[in-house]
C-alpha cells in the first residue's frame, strides 16, 4: 500500500451520528467493525467530535482496490423506491450495514441527512495539497537561510540548511523503514505539521550553538 495518507492520495470522507450508548468508546468500536468488515488501518481513519457519538470517519482510495470492500463498486445508483437518499450510495450503505451488523445504529436525523455530510476527495485535489505540502517546506527552508545569512553569515546558513535537510531526510527514512516493516505509518498533513515542528527545534538548537 502507498506510504501516503488519504490527504495525498484522496478518498472519502462522512460525518455521522451514531445512537448513544453505555459503551461510549464510539471511534474504537466503528473502527473495528469497519475493520472486520475487510478494511484496514491504512484504509480507515475514525474520528470523535463534539459530542464524543458524532464521528467522521475517513475512507482511503485504497478501498477501491482488488480484494477490498470498494472493488467495482458503482459511485451511485438511481433506485427510486429508497427510504434515505444515502441508500443510493454504494459506500454509504456499506458503512451503514456494517455499522448495524456490530450493533451501531446511526439517529434517524444523521440517516436523512447522511448523504450531504458524504464528501469525496479527488485525486486532483490530494495532488494539489501535496505540491503545496513541498513548497511549503521549501519555502520555510529559504526563508531560514536568508534570516541566518542576515543574523550570522553565509556560511552558517549554508551548514544550518544541510543540517536541518538532514533532520527531514533521517526523519523520512526512519518513516520508510517502518512503512516497509509493515507499521501502519502513512504520510499525511498532520506529518507534514510534524516535520515543520522538527525543523522548528532543530533552527532553534542550531542558532543557540551559533
Amino acid at each position: 500500500s502507498s506510504m501516503f495518507g488519504m490527504d495525498f492520495t484522496g478518498g472519502y470522507s462522512v460525518t455521522l451520528e451514531v445512537e448513544p450508548q453505555s459503551d461510549t468508546h464510539y471511534r474504537k468500536n466503528i473502527e473495528q467493525a469497519l475493520l472486520n468488515a475487510g478494511a484496514t488501518t491504512q484504509d480507515v481513519h475514525v474520528r470523535e467530535l463534539t459530542p464524543s457519538n458524532n464521528i467522521k470517519i475517513l475512507l482511503g482510495r485504497s478501498l477501491d482496490q482488488a480484494g477490498k470492500p470498494f472493488y467495482n463498486m458503482p459511485l451511485e445508483l438511481d433506485e427510486k423506491n429508497v427510504t434515505y437518499a444515502y441508500q443510493n450510495n454504494p459506500r454509504l450503505a456499506w458503512i451503514v450495514n456494517t455499522l448495524e451488523k456490530s450493533g451501531i445504529e446511526l439517529t434517524p436525523q444523521s440517516l436523512k441527512n447522511l448523504d450531504s455530510h458524504w464528501t469525496s476527495i479527488s485525486g486532483q485535489m490530494s495532488h494539489a495539497m501535496r505540491n503545496s505540502a513541498i513548497i511549503g517546506l521549501s519555502l520555510a527552508l529559504i526563508c531560514i537561510l536568508a534570516y541566518i545569512t542576515i543574523r550570522f553569515e553565509f556560511k552558517y546558513a549554508i551548514s544550518a540548511t544541510i543540517g536541518l535537510a538532514i533532520d527531514v531526510i533521517i526523519t523520512g527514512a526512519i518513516m520508510s523503514l517502518l512503512h516497509f516493516m509493515g507499521v501502519p505509518i502513512q504520510i499525511d498533513l498532520n506529518t507534514i505539521a510534524a516535520i515543520m515542528t522538527i525543523i522548528g527545534y532543530s533552527l532553534n538548537d542550531t542558532i543557540i550553538i551559533f
